[in-house]
């Protein structure tokens, strides 16, 4: 009898080890399987001399108009040979190729990912933590709440992604008070492995979502899911059976310190804008193909809208950047703002997205600011500023028949739908 009593307590101690979720802190440092494979981006790459051009990095170049509004803001995208899934502020939206709209699900601040399949859709919604699976004519088949103790989990954009079939990332914006950075669920909404927030403050109250939204957390690009969280420098790769492996550290650009972030501080955004300006201290996010590595950086103040751009080829190991600057607004009268187009003579590209090995632009980027919108115009180099002609467009190509194309879409597209410009890149 003593015997089997004892047996019964092993048995329950066993199930309730197998059943407790794993608890990790998140570390940077080198394992012996990756340390030569850690792609280190230096300091003093920063003051590099040499320019990047969209020919240096392009394979092919697309555009296209989404049966969206022009004044749409995409937080997420999805690109695929067949299909074009975009997560707006009321829904998440599927297209062809052509741009068409094929159907969609009236989510609200919703995240999504493709099924491994490429069957299904899931969906990730922050405002009521739920997860849920639609098929693509908008049925859902099925939904489950999300158990965690926190108020808030996620954000919309970039926080949730696929892991494998099972199993979803869920990331956290630090505030301070998370316990979580990072999380792992089941599709019955359980956390089955958990990052522990390791840098725990006391929040003031203050966040800038914006930055949020623009950060890129979650990525996926081909089967490859990568995490990097806001101000950080280290990218890591997540694999299937949810280890996290750092792959990239990027200490060319100098990022705003916890105690200068408005959560720990409690600044004003003015007071905030400032201290960014004058210490130049910046956000980051890295967009990670096969062969590139491209980090974009701008001002940590949400009002800042010029970013530039590092761009790392794994293939010769080169680094060039862009050198964009305001000023040349009124110097030169130019406002070619992102990497330099002599592809086929259109506006400057400014990635928003990755998928699939393209980078993709929404109208004629954010860093035109509320002129965005106006992508027709300003290829054209029809928009004047405070009555000056200024040029958006190079007029510098690599191939006439290039050119030609450019010509053909901008002089065609309806300017009330939103444009997308889709670069296919380069491979090894």
């Amino acid at each position: 009898m003593i015997k089997i009593k004892w047996i019964f307590l092993i048995c329950i101690f066993l199930i309730a080890s197998c059943n407790k979720r794993k608890e990790e802190v998140l570390s940077n440092k080198k394992s012996a399987d990756n340390r030569d494979s850690i792609v280190h981006l230096k300091k003093e790459w920063y003051h590099t001399n040499d320019t990047i051009f969209l020919s240096h990095i392009t394979e092919n170049i697309k555009y296209l108009s989404l049966e969206i509004p022009v004044t749409t803001n995409i937080f997420q995208l999805e690109y695929t040979d067949s299909i074009i899934i975009a997560s707006i502020k009321n829904g998440i939206y599927w297209f062809n190729q052509n741009g068409k709209r094929l159907n969609g699900i009236p989510l609200q601040f919703a995240c999504f990912c493709l099924s491994e399949r490429k069957d299904s859709i899931y969906t990730y919604e922050p405002l009521n933590k739920t997860i849920s699976c639609y098929d693509f004519n908008g049925n859902q088949i099925w939904s489950s709440r999300l158990h965690h103790k926190e108020k808030e989990v996620g954000y919309y954009g970039h926080f949730f992604s696929l892991v494998n079939d099972t199993a979803f990332a869920i990331a956290f914006h630090n505030q301070g008070f998370n316990s979580d950075q990072l999380i792992f669920v089941n599709k019955q909404g359980k956390v089955i492995k958990n990052i522990t927030n390791s840098e725990t403050f006391t929040y003031s109250g203050h966040t800038y979502t914006s930055q949020m939204s623009w950060q890129r957390i979650l990525t996926r690009n081909q089967k490859q899911l990568f995490y990097h969280s806001l101000y950080g420098d280290t990218i890591f790769n997540i694999n299937e059976q949810m280890q996290l492996t750092p792959i990239i550290v990027e200490n060319i650009i100098k990022k705003v310190p916890l105690i200068s972030r408005p959560e720990y501080t409690g600044k004003t955004w003015k007071e905030f804008g400032l201290e960014c300006l004058e210490k130049q201290i910046n956000v980051t996010r890295i967009f990670n193909s096969s062969r590139y590595i491209i980090l974009e950086a701008k001002l940590a103040d949400i009002t800042s809208r010029m970013s530039n751009y590092w761009i790392y080829d794994k293939k010769d190991k080169s680094l060039k950047r862009t050198f964009n600057d305001l000023e040349d607004v009124y110097i030169k009268k130019c406002a070619h703002f992102g990497i330099y187009n002599n592809y086929d003579g259109g506006l400057a590209f400014a990635p928003d997205f990755i998928s699939n090995e393209h980078l993709i632009m929404a109208n004629a980027s954010e860093l035109q600011g509320k002129k965005s919108i106006y992508a027709k115009q300003l290829y054209k180099n029809n928009y004047n500023l405070q009555n000056q002609k200024i040029i958006y467009s190079s007029n510098t190509y690599s191939d006439l028949i290039l050119k030609e194309k450019a010509d053909a879409f901008w002089n065609n597209c309806n300017e009330k739908e939103l444009t997308l410009t889709i670069i296919k890149l380069k491979s090894k």
